[in-house]
């Protein structure tokens, strides 16, 4: 099960992560750059007094997301660990990004997310680490 869930797990962060860093319709970035407007206001370092631009800040993600995702489609084991713990904190910063604004609706996604990201995890690194007591 694991193959496919890392699979469709990646496809999916890549295709997420592409519409964050590329202007698919003006529809689609429209939304984000709204979104990402909204979130730069949440953002955890903002109460140091550092608030990120938006724009950079959607960037960021969609590349983070990019990169992470990459990981685990095409990785080797300890490369797919990474990717998927990389891709779990991002969704738990999303989830108190929604929990900060109130947005609740969305919730579920980052949290099935964060949760196949968690299980690709450890999964990744139970298969490293039966390899290494053979």
């Amino acid at each position: 099960m694991s193959p496919v869930l890392s699979t469709f797990y990646g496809c999916f962060m890549m295709f997420t992560g592409f519409l964050k860093l590329v202007n698919v319709s003006a529809m689609i970035t429209q939304h984000f750059r709204e979104e990402f407007i909204k979130f730069a206001t949440v953002f955890p370092a903002v109460r140091l007094g550092y608030q990120p631009d938006p724009v950079f800040y959607q960037q960021m993600v969609g590349a983070l997301e990019l990169i992470l995702a990459s990981m685990v489609l095409f990785g080797s084991r300890p490369w797919k660990q990474i990717g998927s713990g990389g891709l779990t904190i991002l969704m738990a910063g999303a989830i108190q990004t929604l929990v900060c604004l109130k947005a609740y609706p969305p919730i579920p996604v980052p949290v099935v997310c964060l949760f196949i990201g968690a299980y690709l995890f450890r999964s990744f690194g139970l298969e490293r680490d039966t390899k290494k007591s053979q």
